[in-house]
């Protein structure tokens, strides 16, 4: 007889595996979303070069967020990348203009393209220093050199005289259309534009740089805990100055980029709001903002994702004002999608914090809160007091103000005692209930688990079956009816537990009778109201036990409808192939020793290589001993000599 077949490795069910991608690619899940409704809104106009265009749109926020992403996945934030921006490709043009008329157009481009570089590297390392070195924090230190260059952007072009005499707006390169820049920013290879290709480059180098450097590594683990890295011997503040001028590299790269296409770099509206555009598609690139977590190849879908939006806006006729209310709100989501995925306590926290999640430690937090402020109000009292003493000279009179603002405070305190105990009592009865309910999830959950491998095990006994069985049918049909029956039963049995924690209703009643009890010794509550208010609580939980007994019943009535129906249709099948039962099992006889044969000749070759192996093994070893007592002849020999020698 065959051996049975191996259980194969526990599969992750959907919801696992859709959570698992959710988290390593919820970027491709928005990008996907977001092109879907682009081609369905503008479906008559989308061609090709529709698609090429998007790329070509994203090479110069994408190549920022590039950037951006490192920074943030150091922990820190850089506002100044759009000043960066419009400053090193400024004064990269300026630089191009002066050489054009000297070197002409190569010599000027490659030293425009490195100028613009260096320049936007070392704003980055100032950014760098200041927040690594000096200690500033970055929003502050980021803030300060944006206003700087975004200043100087403006006023160095103001400075320069022109024939006209008018004062220039714009940094524009001369003799566009016959320098290397057109070309870059306007050619194709392949259908695809130079600059969309030079991105999807960057953005690899970027990815293997992160992930396969040691430098990379080191920026994740700065993010992750930065005094960690410290005292795993990463020097922090050089690492966060390094950081920041590899962002500003990419941000030089982008303004060549912006000046390939467009020529030309207006100093009062090149780079606005870049860097919330790069933050943007970093967010939505599934880069944590908390810092040490991300991909960098999402950052080029998320900004994908961010152009997109302009397109849509565009072909769906939409207001263009409306166009950052639109990415903002779009921003919101992915930071909200971000802490579910990545930190599900903080959002957790986030849910309790609002009131649309029982917090757990309600109770304690009321009792502190309580504390908190019975002390504040004793200290107030207690300043106001000693002001009396110290100002008043009749001790009658002090003894008099001193008493009143005691039975004053003493009131107030009452007060406070007393709204509090209310809602700390709330608070116990909630509790309770919570734990109810939670023993209701854990008891649900386990149930669900126990079916869940219970029928993983029967698919395997199944799969066991049909291997040994083959097209003989009845003892197949037989098997899957026991199993299910089986498994109706291990159901009722595991969710028999749940039913018991449903249906015993001694806590919410208790907890409804308590807050009656409660609420009629008040003097403040009118008693109808509150029987009123009890009767209508009782009444919803026996309606509750009631529906939920429905819910049991029709629950096993399924069950029972299914396992009639399956034993029905098992029974008719084998009704139907008594006739075939003599032939199905001389064909599974020779099925079967046919893979025995099989079997068994793979065995024979396993043993034939094993033995093979085995033999070449000692024949090593057999090599080696003979070389170690030929080593250890040669070695006596050598000390009989020496022997000798000594003895001469």
């Amino acid at each position: 007889m065959a051996q049975s077949i191996s259980k194969n490795k526990k599969r992750l069910s959907f919801g696992e595996l859709a959570k698992a991608s959710w988290k390593n690619g919820s970027f491709l899940y928005i990008f996907v979303v977001m092109f879907i409704v682009y081609l369905i809104v503008n479906n008559r106009y989308v061609k090709w070069n529709s698609v090429t265009n998007i790329l070509k749109s994203t090479a110069v926020i994408g190549t920022l967020s590039l950037g951006m992403g490192f920074i943030i996945i150091s922990g820190d934030i850089d506002l100044s990348v759009g000043a960066n921006f419009a400053f090193s490709g400024g004064m990269g043009i300026l630089i191009y203009n002066k050489l054009y008329e000297v070197a002409g157009h190569g010599v000027a481009t490659l030293v425009c393209i490195i100028a613009v570089i260096i320049i936007a590297t070392i704003i980055g390392f100032i950014n760098g220093f200041m927040v690594g070195k000096l200690k500033m924090p970055a929003f502050i230190a980021t803030l300060g050199t944006m206003l700087i260059f975004r200043s100087l952007c403006k006023y160095i072009l103001k400075t320069i005289p022109t024939s006209s005499g008018q004062q220039q707006q714009t940094y524009q390169l001369v003799d566009y259309y016959h320098s290397p820049f057109y070309a870059i920013g306007n050619n194709s290879v392949l259908t695809l534009p130079i600059v969309g290709l030079i991105l999807i480059v960057l953005v690899l180098l970027a990815f293997y740089f992160a992930k396969h450097t040691k430098f990379g590594r080191r920026i994740f683990a700065l993010g992750s805990n930065a005094k960690a890295a410290s005292l795993a011997g990463i020097n922090v503040p050089l690492t966060k100055a390094i950081t920041f001028a590899i962002a500003g590299a990419f941000v030089g790269l982008s303004a060549v980029l912006h000046i390939s296409i467009y020529s030309s770099m207006d100093s009062s509206t090149a780079g606005m709001s870049y860097e919330l555009y790069a933050i943007a598609s970093c967010v939505i690139g599934g880069i944590a903002m908390t810092g040490g977590r991300g991909n960098i190849i999402g950052i080029l879908f998320g900004a994908l994702s961010f152009q997109i939006i302009d397109k849509i806006i565009s072909a769906a006729n939409l207001n263009p004002l409306i166009n950052d209310t639109i990415k903002g709100a779009i921003l919101l989501v992915s930071i909200i999608l971000q802490l579910i995925v990545f930190d599900k306590k903080a959002f957790d926290r986030f849910l309790q914090k609002i009131g649309f999640k029982y917090n757990p430690e309600k109770q304690s937090l009321l009792e502190f809160k309580l504390t908190k402020r019975i002390n504040n109000l004793k200290i107030r009292y207690d300043k106001k007091m000693l002001k009396v003493i110290k100002k008043t000279e009749d001790e009658t009179h002090t003894r008099e103000l001193v008493t009143n603002l005691l039975i004053e405070r003493d009131s107030k305190i009452a007060a406070i005692n007393k709204k509090y105990q209310l809602l700390i009592d709330n608070a116990q009865n909630e509790y309770r209930l919570y734990e109810r309910n939670l023993k209701i999830k854990e008891a649900k959950k386990t149930a669900h688990n126990s079916i869940s491998d219970k029928v993983t095990s029967n698919k395997e006994e199944m799969k066991r079956v049909r291997y040994e069985n083959g097209k003989y049918l009845r003892p197949i049909l037989e098997k899957e009816i026991e199993l299910n029956k089986e498994l109706v039963a291990f159901k009722e049995e595991q969710l028999a537990k749940v039913d018991e924690l449903v249906l015993d209703v001694k806590v919410p009643l208790e907890v409804a009778n308590h807050i009656r009890e409660r609420d009629l010794a008040s003097d403040t509550i009118d008693a109808t109201k509150v029987e009123e208010a009890y009767a209508k609580t009782v009444e919803k939980i026996n309606s509750d036990v009631e529906e939920y007994k429905a819910s049991i019943l029709e629950r096993k009535a399924k069950e029972e409808q299914h396992l009639t129906d399956l034993i029905n249709k098992n029974e008719a099948l084998i009704e139907a192939n008594k006739d075939k039962e003599a032939d199905q099992i001389a064909e599974n006889n020779i099925r079967l020793e046919e893979l025995d044969a099989i079997n068994n000749a793979k065995q024979e070759r396993k043993e034939i290589k094993a033995s093979i192996k085995r033999e070449k093994i000692q024949q090593k070893l057999d090599i080696k001993k003979a070389n170690l007592e030929e080593q250890k002849e040669q070695q006596e020999f050598l000390n009989s000599i020496i022997k000798e020698k000594s003895k001469l």
